[in-house]
């Protein structure tokens, strides 16, 4: 290996002093606090659930949430190639956002609904009738799919934007709250209020971002806000 190195490139080599070590890891910490928390509101729920109902309880409601992860990856596609926004210096403007909400709130729309209708099959014959509770939060998490799908085009704006720092705030007070009531109402109501806190707390967010969308819009690039 030493011997086909190519140390002819090693004069090109630039080292980095501490100084601009340290401005890097500055300007990377918001972003390793959205990881951060991203982590806990995603599996908040889980961590809830075991601790409070148990394995059994964690295995019956990671069957129908493995389906809202599996599928979760499409908006998340869509909405990074759609517009690689950390790319821009000038971001997205404001039609191309319309244009492109519109597209995921159809694709959501579409995917969640087949979701919905095909959850008795997907739950009793794929996965089988010992798990018919699981039905019902497979239910609530199409709407929740929806939700991700209008989510992910305006989190992206907002996680690219200069409102990072201001947005992690909210970020964290929407993390707290769902893991606040997922301890308040998962002993008493089981998994499906489990269910219900994720789209609730989607709600939330999504009222989050659209206020940070129209603080993007008002300032930064200075049109009006979406109405």
């Amino acid at each position: 290996v030493l011997w086909f190195y190519p140390w002819f490139e090693f004069k090109n080599f630039c080292f980095v002093s501490f100084k601009q070590s340290l401005q890097v890891l500055r300007s990377s910490i918001n972003y390793a606090l959205l990881i951060f928390t991203s982590f806990f509101y995603a599996r908040g729920d889980h961590l809830v659930i075991n601790y409070s109902l148990g394995a059994k309880a964690l295995g019956l409601y990671g069957a129908a949430y493995r389906y809202l992860e599996a599928l979760s990856l499409i908006p998340t596609a869509l909405s990074h190639n759609l517009f690689p926004i950390s790319a821009k210096k000038q971001g997205v403007s404001r039609d191309s956002l319309v244009h492109i909400v519109g597209l995921m709130v159809v694709s959501g729309l579409i995917i969640s609904i087949f979701l919905f209708f095909l959850s008795n099959f997907l739950v009793i014959k794929l996965i089988g009738p010992a798990y018919g509770e699981v039905i019902q939060p497979l239910k609530i998490f199409s709407v929740v799919l929806f939700l991700f799908f209008v989510n992910a085009p305006l989190s992206t704006v907002v996680q690219s934007s200069n409102y990072l720092k201001s947005f992690l705030p909210y970020g964290i007070i929407n993390t707290v709250l769902n893991i606040i009531l997922n301890l308040v109402l998962v002993t008493r109501y089981g998994i499906v209020s489990a269910a219900w806190v994720m789209l609730i707390t989607e709600v939330t967010g999504l009222l989050i971002n659209y206020y940070f969308i129209k603080k993007i819009y008002c300032i930064s690039i200075g049109v009006t806000p979406l109405s």
